[in-house]
Order: C-alpha cells, then sequence, then structure tokens
C-alpha cells in the first residue's frame, strides 16, 4: 500500500517541512511506497533539491513531486498574508491525481506510523481531522453553532474521489468569494464550513497541539463543547503519533525560550 502525503509552504517554512519529512519517513516504513507532494509556493531551487537529497539519503522507497503552487494561488482573491501556502490544501483535488490524500502542516513532527489510518474505511465522510479550540465568535462567522464541533487543519485525511465528485474546491473558491477573501481563521475557517458534519473526529493522537498539555483535561472540557475525554487525552499526550507545534504559552522548538514537553523530537 503507498502513502500519498501532501505539504504546501514557501521558503520561510522549508527548515520545519524539512524536518517535519525526515521524521514521516523513519516512521512510515511499512508502505511499499510513498509520495509525498510539495506544493511550492515559490521555494528555491537550492531548497527543492535539498529536500530531493533528504529523501534519497532516507534510503526509503520514496518520491519526491513538486507542483508550483503560484500559478493556483493567482485564482485566490484574498488580502490575507498570514501563511498564503496553507490555502493549498483547499486545491489537492486538483494537484493529485489519487484517491486519498494526507495533507500535513510543516510545523510538526511526525513520531508514529500512518499505515493503520490510511487503510481505515472512513464511510461517507470527506475528510478526518482533530478537533480544535476556537473562540465562539469564530464559530459563529462562518455559520457553526457554539457547540459545534471545530477541527484543526494540520493533520487532514481527504477522499479525493469525494472531494472532487462533490465540487469542494468550487465551494471553497466561493466561500472565499462570499467573505471577499478575508475568511475567519483563513482556510481552515472555509474547511470547516464547506465541509461541516462531513469530517470524521480523529483520536487526538493524530494531531497533539499545544493545548493539550498546556491545560489539564477538565479546563479542556469546560472550555470546548464535546472534547476529548480524559483519557484519549492521556493517550494522545503520552503516545502521540503527529506533533503539531502550533502557538501557545510553550512556545515553537525553533524559538527561544521554549518549554514544550516535545521540543527535543523536533
Amino acid at each position: 500500500m503507498e502513502l500519498n502525503v501532501a505539504y504546501s509552504s514557501d521558503d520561510n517554512y522549508f527548515q520545519h517541512m524539512k524536518i517535519s519529512l525526515i521524521s514521516l519517513l523513519d516512521n512510515n516504513r511499512e508502505f511499499s511506497k510513498v509520495n509525498v507532494y510539495i506544493l511550492s509556493n515559490g521555494i528555491s531551487d537550492t531548497n527543492l533539491q535539498n529536500l530531493n537529497d533528504t529523501v534519497k539519503a532516507s534510503k526509503a522507497n520514496a518520491e519526491l513531486i513538486v507542483i508550483d503552487f503560484t500559478k493556483i494561488l493567482q485564482k485566490i482573491h484574498t488580502t490575507i498574508k498570514f501563511h498564503l501556502s496553507s490555502f493549498g490544501r483547499l486545491f489537492l483535488g486538483e494537484c493529485i491525481d489519487k484517491d486519498r490524500v494526507l495533507y500535513l502542516d510543516c510545523d510538526s513532527a511526525v513520531n508514529g506510523s500512518f499505515f493503520e489510518l490510511f487503510q481505515a474505511d472512513f464511510g461517507n465522510h470527506i475528510c478526518t481531522a482533530v478537533q480544535d479550540n476556537v473562540y465562539k465568535k469564530y464559530k459563529k462567522a462562518i455559520g457553526l453553532k457554539e457547540d459545534d464541533i471545530y477541527f484543526n487543519a494540520g493533520f487532514l485525511m481527504i477522499d479525493l474521489k469525494k472531494w472532487r465528485h462533490e465540487n469542494m474546491q468550487e465551494k471553497a473558491m466561493d466561500m472565499i468569494e462570499r467573505f471577499n477573501g478575508n475568511i475567519p481563521h483563513n482556510d481552515q475557517g472555509v474547511l470547516n464550513a464547506i465541509c461541516y458534519k462531513r469530517i470524521l473526529r480523529l483520536h487526538p493522537k493524530y494531531n497533539f497541539q499545544c493545548p493539550m498539555f498546556e491545560y489539564t483535561p477538565e479546563q479542556l472540557r469546560q472550555m470546548i463543547p464535546n472534547y476529548y475525554s480524559e483519557e484519549e487525552l492521556f493517550e494522545a499526550k503520552k503516545n502521540p503519533v503527529f506533533i503539531h507545534y502550533t502557538t501557545g504559552f510553550s512556545n515553537r522548538p525553533w524559538r527561544e525560550p521554549c518549554t514544550h514537553i516535545y521540543k527535543d523530537i523536533y
């Protein structure tokens, strides 16, 4: 079985993407092949060659496929400049001719295998993701209720067949236009709005975020409606499969001081 993974980045996040890629290949050798798709928003030739050398040095059966994302970005009419590359996950159905792909944010480290997850049946769901914590105003702004589950798009499994069949890219573009390019929470807000009730909630170990250790389970469950159980959060903290270095009190490993409990893995 092949693993299809996608990153979207520019030169600013190249270092973090490279570290995530190395950890991905080290922890997923059960797959017959790993296809790594890079949506490049102007990544330099030198850095792309560096990535190719990294893949070869890993001795994994992996292939790097680079997609020029700069042309696709011209379709997005927005004044948002913050991490514009992250909008790449909205166009994976157009860019990748596969049935299923796993999108990973660059600010991450892979700490386990995706083999079991990648072969699972997700029924009628279009995406699978881990729940996030956001202010209620952001949910309301995109049409969700206060107690609706809101997902983090940094670890996102997409059924590309359903995505294409149901014209999800067109729905995403329509929403961007409806908000005049200023969507609450950017492309993550788009995904939560257009995929509402079509996103399967994953175990938190597949997207271990800073609040999961910066707050107690009791505090998290008080702040976030329908959040994970104490047992699930404990397992995610003890054995995270995917570590997402989101912003938080602990800071990120490439910034000082950092107190993240998994900064050494980075």
